[in-house]
Parts: C-alpha cells; sequence; structure tokens
C-alpha cells in the first residue's frame, strides 16, 4: 500500500541523468566512532505538531530521554548514520529527507525537509559517510530512481544531487560485498524483484527471485553481516501470506517463510538470527534462525520499527519502538531480553527510529 501510494506522489523536477564516477575513494573524513554514549531518535508522526521528534541517550543499558527537535513527519522506515554517528538521516512522509547532527544523545537539526527534485522513499548511508543514497519509491516517468547526494564533511549540510540511474517502485539499496536495489525495475530490466549491481550507479549484473509475484509490497530489507539478504513483504494484493524472503550470501534463493503483518527486521551481529516485528495482526516479536525456523518470543502491542548496534562493546542492543513505548533489548543466546522500557512523552505512537553507531 505505501508502494502504491508513492507511485501516485506529486511529480517533481527531476535532475539530469548522468552516469557518476564509478570508483569512490573511502574517505577518512568520518571514521567509526570511539565515543560509547548512543544516540537514539524515534519520529512522534501522530502527535500534535507531526513533525516532533524525541531524542535519548544510550549509554550502557540505559535510554535516557534528552529532548525534542523538529524535522518532518516521520512514520516508516529506519534512520542512518554516517560512520561516526555524528550525522543522522530519514526518509520523511511527505518525500523530503531530515538531517540532523547528534552528539551523545544531544540533536541539532542541520536540514529539516530537504529535497531537490526527488521524493525519498529510503536512504542508504554509503560506508565512505559523505554519501547519501536516497532511494525514490515512484515510477521511472515520475522521478524514480536512485539520487546520490554529498554531506559536507565539517557541517553534515547536503551538496549537489544526481540521479545516477531509474527504477520503477524501488525501495531499499543494499551496499556489502555485493550491491543490491530493491525494484520491481532497474533501468531497462524487468521481470524480477531486486537485482545485482556492479555498483550504485554501475551496470546490472542479474536480476533476483525474492518474490514470485508481482504486487510485493517491501516493508523493510536488510544485509546481515553473514552476507545473506532479509526483505519482508507486507503487500495486501498479494492473494497470499505475507513472507520474509531470505537470499543466501551468493543470492541464490534459501526460501521464503511466512510472517503475519512483518513491518521490520533487525540482525543479530554475528550468528545469522534476525528479530522480525510482526504488527496488526501478529503484535509480536519473532526471532527466525539462519536455518528459517520461526519462534515467538514476546508479546509487543503494535510493533513500528526497530534498529540494532551491530559492532562495538554494545553490540546486540536492539532498539523497537511499539504503542506508546520505547523498549530496550538485548539478544541472547536464545532470544531476546527486555532491559528496558520507557514511555514516550506526549503519549504518542511513535514512528521512525534509528541508533547511532
Amino acid at each position: 500500500m505505501l508502494l502504491l501510494l508513492l507511485a501516485c506522489s506529486p511529480e517533481t523536477t527531476t535532475p539530469e541523468l548522468r552516469q557518476a564516477p564509478q570508483d569512490t575513494a573511502v574517505s577518512s573524513c568520518r571514521p567509526s566512532s570511539e565515543d560509547r554514549v548512543h544516540t537514539v531518535v524515534v519520529g512522534q508522526p501522530f502527535a500534535t505538531p507531526n513533525n516532533t521528534w524525541r531524542s535519548y541517550a544510550l549509554e550502557g543499558e540505559t535510554l535516557t530521554e534528552t529532548g525534542s527537535f523538529t524535522m518532518g513527519e516521520g512514520t516508516f522506515g529506519r534512520v542512518v548514520w554516517t560512520p561516526d554517528g555524528r550525522v543522522g538521516a530519514v526518509a520523511q512522509d511527505d518525500g523530503t529527507v531530515g538531517i540532523f547532527a547528534a552528539d551523545q544523545g544531544q540533536v541539532t537539526t542541520i536540514d529539516p525537509a530537504f529535497q531537490d527534485g526527488f521524493y525519498a522513499s529510503a536512504l542508504t548511508m554509503d560506508p565512505d559517510g559523505e554519501t547519501l543514497w536516497i532511494v525514490d519509491g515512484n515510477w521511472a516517468n515520475n522521478g524514480g530512481g536512485l539520487y546520490r547526494v554529498s554531506l559536507d564533511c565539517e557541517s553534515g549540510q547536503p551538496g549537489a544531487v544526481e540521479k545516477v540511474r531509474e527504477s520503477k517502485l524501488a525501495s531499499a539499496l543494499l551496499l556489502g560485498e555485493r550491491t543490491v536495489l530493491v525494484a520491481h525495475e532497474v533501468d531497462d530490466q524487468v521481470g524480477s524483484s531486486a537485482y545485482e549491481l556492479a555498483s550504485p550507479q554501475g551496470e546490472v549484473l542479474q536480476g533476483l527471485p525474492l518474490f514470485e509475484h508481482a504486487d510485493y509490497s517491501i516493508s523493510d530489507a536488510i544485509l546481515t553481516p553473514n552476507g545473506r539478504i532479509w526483505a519482508a513483504d507486507y503487500s495486501v494484493f498479494s492473494g497470499g501470506p505475507h513472507s520474509v524472503a531470505v537470499l543466501n550470501a551468493d543470492l541464490s534463493l534459501q526460501d521464503r517463510v511466512p510472517v503475519v503483518d512483518p513491518v521490520a527486521l533487525v540482525a543479530h551481529p554475528s550468528d545469522g538470527r534476525v528479530l522480525a516485528l510482526s504488527a496488526y495482526q501478529g503484535d509480536e516479536l519473532l526471532q527466525i534462525s539462519s536455518e528459517l525456523e520461526v519462534e515467538s518470543l514476546q508479546a509487543s502491542p503494535l510493533p513500528w520499527a526497530a534498529a540494532g548496534l551491530q559492532s562495538g562493546p554494545d553490540a546486540g542492543l536492539v532498539i523497537v519502538s511499539e504503542n506508546e513505548a520505547m523498549v530496550l533489548l538485548r539478544w541472547t543466546p536464545t532470544g531476546v531480553e527486555e532491559l528496558q522500557s520507557v514511555a514516550l512523552s506526549g503519549d504518542a505512537l511513535p514512528g521512525a527510529v534509528g541508533v547511532s553507531p
């Protein structure tokens, strides 16, 4: 349903499509952070006003609210961060990108609603920390495609926007040992639900078999530390049960697992397990093993979004936003344990969420 809405979004002025340089040097501008006080942010799109965001400091296993800041309305998705955790960005409901600076739980807005010819559906931060990839989930003739914008090393301010390729109903760009764009079509390639690319702006190498039906609607897609790709389909038009599809590291299909209303996925830092949020009719947290066995871990009232730490001494901590609360979890050998639940100020339902590395 979300993708259909995006496909009908207002037309935008599309920057000229041009081939970007293929070689991107890894920058030392934003090295990985040694600061172990993490910043957590969550949108409150159902509050008044609906452009309110809450900030928290996560130190050890304690989550403490630090204040609020203003950007745009952020209902869905996940915040992305530079490697040092000092700049975050999120795709907002009106297609703009909210950009902010973070320091040990304190947040300052850089640009509350950056927009330049795209309608942002999802974001991916490049490992260089100076490049933000913007996925526009529209049809190609209405601006759909992949855009690149530079971030200033000192200020985090966005620079010029480049459209590097066209796509139809794209929902995620995954960067790792392989580059994958989840989309119905990429350039002139059709017939698959995801595509391996030589690079974000490089040639299409092959189509990938995430889903067999054409009416899939991706709520979340992640790349796990062991190189597998997981994508959650919550389409109301598929004619079958919702599912999570998993591709092996060689991009062959492992299988598709039935999951009721999967809205978000979080990977374990090392052992191949994934936490799936089952919302609406599910209202529970599910553990999916590397062998794709599904286990219910605990009830969760309207789980909406989640983010986890993948490296460092705090690896294994997970933030889940659910009905009027932020829940802090930690992975255990058999599931997850709840460490803390923090009621949201204003008693409003949460939206998009993120935790800095």
